[in-house]
């Protein structure tokens, strides 16, 4: 590594057998910058849990307490509203502290985690200016389709409008097939809607699982026509297949004309 000297000042020659050891160093130092992003993300979320663990444990404690159950059995409703009120709740400081982290990372890829954790678990507006944000400055990012699958109507005004901007500036099919999706339900959903905004969004709807066939959105969509022509008080149960407890096969129908209770149920 040599000095020269330029009429400007001091120019620094890196020789080029150090160059990928230079580029090594930058490398590192970015991946350092992002773990501290990581990691104040983690922490911040990690107090959030707790929080929300501690409200839930309080809740419980209150709910079984023999002042509630005793306001429960004397149908003093208004009472046992106040006992559970009395309890702090969680939430506001935790979006607080979220908030400054994303402007700490404003403008970078690592800003995206704190807005997207907004969206989703921030109070008052803050869901809202989170999402204003995302679309501002990173509207092209993938964390839209988890957005819009587990926090599709927190956009506050102008709701449409930004499902429209995703959809034409969003590269990801996904994130395509979930603004389209909750753009129709938002249209469908409207009080005296107008018929024929409703037959459009009906349409705009069967699109959706033509253009994006095994897309959540289109499986929700066939899900509820499903329902709609085939889960109803007296229509024809639809076949069942399935092993009973002791290996063998059975079918809905084996048991047509007999009383069945068919219970569904997960674990997860």
């Amino acid at each position: 590594m040599r000095l020269m000297t330029t009429g400007f000042g001091l120019l620094l020659l890196v020789p080029a057998a150090l160059a990928p050891q230079v580029a090594a160093q930058g490398k590192a130092a970015d991946a350092t910058a992002k773990s501290a992003a990581v990691r104040m993300y983690d922490a911040l979320h990690a107090k959030f849990v707790d929080a929300k663990v501690a409200y839930m444990n309080a809740i419980s404690r209150a709910t079984q307490s023999e002042e509630y159950q005793n306001a429960i059995k004397e149908r003093d409703y208004k009472k046992a509203r106040q006992i559970v009120g009395a309890i702090k709740r969680y939430g506001s400081e935790h979006s607080r502290a979220f908030v400054e982290a994303a402007k700490k990372y404003q403008g970078t890829p690592d800003e995206v985690r704190f807005l997207e954790w907004l969206v989703m678990n921030g109070s008052g507006r803050a869901p809202s200016e989170a999402a204003d944000g995302l679309l501002e400055r990173h509207i092209k990012s993938e964390a839209w389709g988890r957005i819009l699958w587990r926090a599709g109507y927190r956009f506050g005004t102008n709701a449409d409008a930004k499902l429209t901007k995703l959809i034409d500036k969003n590269p990801h099919a996904d994130v395509k097939a979930w603004a389209r999706y909750m753009k129709a339900m938002m249209k469908m959903r409207r009080r005296n809607v107008d018929p024929e905004v409703k037959a459009a969004a009906k349409k705009e709807l069967q699109a959706v699982v033509k253009d994006f066939p095994g897309s959540i959105p289109a499986l929700r969509i066939q899900g509820a026509e499903f329902r709609k022509n085939n889960l109803q008080i007296g229509k024809k149960a639809p076949d069942i297949h399935g092993v009973d407890i002791d290996g063998n096969e059975f079918k809905l129908s084996d048991y047509r004309g007999k009383v069945v209770v068919v219970d569904f149920w997960g674990d997860w």
